[in-house]
């Protein structure tokens, strides 16, 4: 390619009367700022690099002369040689950045200006360039291990005579440092000095004490808990003991009660739980007799405290009333003591119900009346051959309801005189069926005496089969009501008494027909 050739001619040499070179350009600058863009745009953030500059740089504390090669890549470190006499070709590849300002939050750029371009850093790797890394004081050398999708970068660094190792994870796609997300790892450990070495001296190691069971055989105990003799040593010079599990190590606390040792230990387990450990090691004649008292408590989590009950309120018109403290509350039953005929009492035995008073008005029919602590019911059918008619009756011979039948009772004797509800073939209601005997067989007349006669059907606890009536219990009721030849029966309320009552108190008649 032919020189370009210059369009102004100059037949004189210059005499610069300032401390800086003729070309702004070539000023004595950083290595790391050969790299940078704001080293090069001018004003209107344009750059005016071209192929062959040279520029004068501190490199690592060298005065080095570096040429541009690619004013395309200009901010990339392949870019630019050395070709001063020094200039052969290093085996180092220094970070242009300091490496602890990683983390895992760093994204590309910086990346990019900790550890330089990640073609420039793959090539240094891949050339087997020793990797070194700097700070303000001191240089260091980094171990790097290349993986499919990441560098790990592992170095020491000391400071104020405290080293400590470092090790980080550096990903990577396509051939660029990842933009986001980069650093997965940035460990931190602190290297022991003389006074941690003395200080372990002070710890005694246990085995796994999260496989010890009671029925363990004694000569497991030396190999899951310790060796008798060295814990015995280890309780007199008072050690630190620490249990050494599969999930991780973990304090114990020892309490000595004569020849037997009392340990706790707060250890976790696979189910994400963290559980108070407790059992005690006996031992006897110098030796481990066994394990006794082992128990284990999973520790609550914040999610398990604000499942509790935070507070016990009483339900509107349930009958419950809550009393005491907020962390002491009294739960108990609040009654209205007159209900109707019953009258309810709470006692050292619970709950009482008892009919103390006469037995209501049935609307003037006699048929139920009450005998002593009993309630009776009586109803029968007769027929009266003076008078013709069919009565119901009730205590007594009490007449109830009456039927003239001499418009029927003809050609034949009655044979069954019975009172049907909702008969088949027949409007609902309630019927007189007479059978008569006749010369063509049976035949029976439907008497409608729904208006004469009230039919009593079951509800809320009262159930009417045939003539009878009885009282029952709802099979899904907790077990504190109970029937019997004596009537109703309350007990074992108060063994439940922190629960809800949400039963009402069911007044009942249990009758039968004499």
């Amino acid at each position: 390619m032919a020189r370009e050739r210059g369009t102004f001619n100059f037949s004189a040499s210059l005499e610069v009367k300032k401390q800086a070179p003729l070309d702004a350009r070539q000023t004595y600058i950083d290595y790391s700022e050969l790299i940078q863009e704001a080293t090069w745009k001018d004003s209107d953030n344009k750059v005016w690099l071209f192929k062959g500059l040279t520029v004068p740089v501190n490199y690592n504390g060298e005065h080095a002369l570096f040429m541009l090669t690619n004013p395309d890549n200009y901010t990339s470190t392949s870019s630019w040689i050395r070709v001063d006499g020094g200039g052969a070709e290093s085996n180092v590849y220094i970070l242009p950045g300091d490496i602890k300002n990683l983390s895992i939050q760093s994204e590309k750029l910086q990346i990019d200006s900790i550890l330089g371009e990640f073609t420039d850093f793959d090539e240094a790797f891949t050339n087997n360039k020793i990797i070194l890394g700097s700070s303000d004081t001191h240089k260091f050398i980094i171990t790097v291990t290349k993986e499919s999708s990441y560098y790990g970068l592992n170095f020491i660094e000391f400071n104020n005579d405290i080293g400590s190792i470092f090790y980080i994870e550096v990903g990577y796609e396509n051939s660029e440092w990842k933009a986001t997300g980069a650093v997965t790892n940035n460990i931190y450990h602190q290297i022991a000095n003389n006074e941690d070495v003395e200080n372990l001296d002070n710890i005694y190691f246990l085995g796994d004490i999260t496989t010890l069971s009671e029925s363990e055989e004694v000569n497991n105990i030396d190999t899951k808990f310790s060796n008798y003799a060295d814990f015995v040593a280890a309780i007199n010079a008072k050690k630190v003991f620490i249990a050494k599990t599969s999930l991780g190590q973990f304090y114990v606390n020892i309490t000595q009660n004569g020849v037997n040792y009392l340990c706790n230990a707060i250890v976790n387990k696979l189910d994400s739980y963290s559980y108070i450990l407790k059992f005690t090691v006996n031992s006897s004649s110098r030796h481990w007799t066994g394990i006794s008292n082992l128990t284990q408590y999973r520790v609550a989590t914040s999610d398990d405290l604000t499942g509790k009950v935070s507070a016990v309120k009483a339900t509107a018109n349930k009958g419950i009333e809550i009393e005491g403290s907020a962390t002491t509350p009294t739960v108990g039953i609040k009654l209205d003591p007159t209900q109707g005929n019953v009258t309810l009492s709470l006692g050292a035995n619970g709950l009482k119900a008892e009919d103390t008073t006469a037995l209501r008005d049935v609307t003037g029919q006699n048929f139920i009346k009450k005998n002593d602590t009993n309630v009776e019911g009586h109803l029968n059918l007769t027929y009266n051959t003076e008078t013709k008619k069919i009565n119901l009756e009730g205590f007594d011979s009490s007449i109830i309801a009456s039927i003239d039948a001499t418009a029927f009772i003809k050609d034949g004797m009655i044979n069954t005189v019975e009172l049907v509800t909702d008969p088949e073939s027949h409007d609902p209601g309630t019927y007189l069926v007479i059978t008569f005997n006749t010369d063509a067989g049976k035949d029976a007349i439907y008497l409608d005496v729904s208006s004469l006669i009230d039919v009593y059907e079951g509800h809320n606890g009262i159930k009417v089969t045939g003539k009878d009536i009885h009282l029952i219990i709802d099979p899904t009721s907790e077990p504190y009501l109970s029937l019997s030849d004596n009537g109703i029966k309350l007990e074992g309320i108060n063994s439940k008494i922190t629960e809800v009552v949400e039963q009402a108190i069911i007044e009942a008649f249990a009758w039968h027909e004499v």
